[in-house]
């Protein structure tokens, strides 16, 4: 998630290439492996001119991103969904990562009473949310909607609510 964001990120600036896209997350790929992408995302980097709409997509990861990191108990809190994460804190408290075991080694992760219950709390606010818009009405809470969608996905992956579904494949289902 971190590597796609970051990619996303820099494709999405006007002042970058694709190349020097891939240069800024090549070393984290180079650590990590290229297996840590799900097809998609392989496929979307592979990509020599993805859509913009493609690259605005995938820079939603941080959303994600910032949910893994809550439940392995990196970060104290999510907060209310109405604003974005906070980027250069998802980002920073990976920095000194290098791998898959570097990431484990400092987590401590959430029980799985944590986890379900925000999970459940996710896909009440997706409602509301799904709600809103079907009668055009002002978001709930003032919450943003692709937040708490990008967490739905998230938390879902997690828990395996959708019979252990692939990322590519996870559903955000109300």
């Amino acid at each position: 998630l971190l590597i796609v964001s970051l990619y996303s990120e820099c494709m999405v600036s006007e002042n970058q290439t694709r190349d020097e896209a891939l240069d800024f997350v090549k070393e984290l790929m180079d650590e990590m492996g290229k297996n840590v992408l799900s097809p998609n995302e392989k496929k979307y980097m592979k990509s020599r001119s993805p859509r913009k709409s493609r690259q605005i997509e995938f820079s939603w990861q941080y959303e994600c991103l910032a949910v893994m990191e809550w439940a392995l108990g990196l970060t104290p809190d999510l907060g209310f969904p109405n604003k974005t994460c906070d980027v250069s804190k998802a980002v920073e408290l990976l920095k000194d990562c290098h791998s898959i075991e570097d990431i484990l080694k400092i987590s401590n992760p959430r029980s799985k009473k944590e986890l379900l219950d925000a999970c459940d709390l996710i896909f009440c606010l997706d409602w509301a949310c799904t709600d809103a818009r079907i009668h055009k009405l002002p978001m709930p809470a003032d919450m943003d909607g692709s937040v708490v969608m990008e967490r739905h996905k998230a938390f879902n992956w997690l828990i395996c609510s959708d019979d252990n579904a692939e990322w590519d494949n996870v559903k955000t289902h109300t």
